[in-house]
């Protein structure tokens, strides 16, 4: 079994009926690591269980939990993915003998995803990161509804 950690120096193990097999009396001066077997990662009941016996309140799992995952996506970022999303519909329209391959497709735009992104200077490779990363990041009903684009003001 792998160990996921939610709270620092804390590992939660999947096991049921935490409550009842920990009182608060034994917890109070033992550490914060946990025996294995101890605490049910996907039990609400043991996690609030486990916030009471050792203080915590629900904010502060929250907010440990939005700074480890915070979104990558940027407003410039959907911009990038959507204009490389067109052009490669563009280059699939073109005959077959005069289709470019993506990598290409990306790097005859630079100039459009300099604008948008924050490297004013980048090298081929950076460039074609920045596209193709773009590309997967962005909303996947943004780059295929142009209604949507213009509801959301892409």
């Amino acid at each position: 079994m792998s160990k996921t950690k939610l709270i620092p120096f804390v590992d939660y193990y999947p096991l049921k009926n935490y409550a009842e097999r920990v009182k608060p009396e034994n917890l109070r001066n033992e550490p914060t690591i946990l025996p294995k077997g101890t605490i049910d990662k996907n039990s609400w009941k043991d996690v609030i269980t486990y916030c009471q016996l050792h203080s915590y309140k629900p904010s502060d799992i929250y907010k440990l939990i939005f700074d480890r995952h915070k979104p990558k996506i940027t407003e410039a970022t959907i911009k990038i993915g959507i204009l490389v999303y067109d052009k490669l519909q563009l280059n699939k329209k073109k005959k077959k003998s005069m289709r470019l391959p993506p990598r290409a497709v990306i790097l005859n735009s630079r100039k459009d995803i300099i604008k948008l992104s924050k490297n004013k200077n980048p090298t081929n490779l950076q460039l074609y990161r920045i596209g193709n990363k773009s590309l997967l990041r962005a909303p996947q009903f943004l780059l295929l509804n142009k209604a949507a684009r213009k509801k959301f003001g892409y």
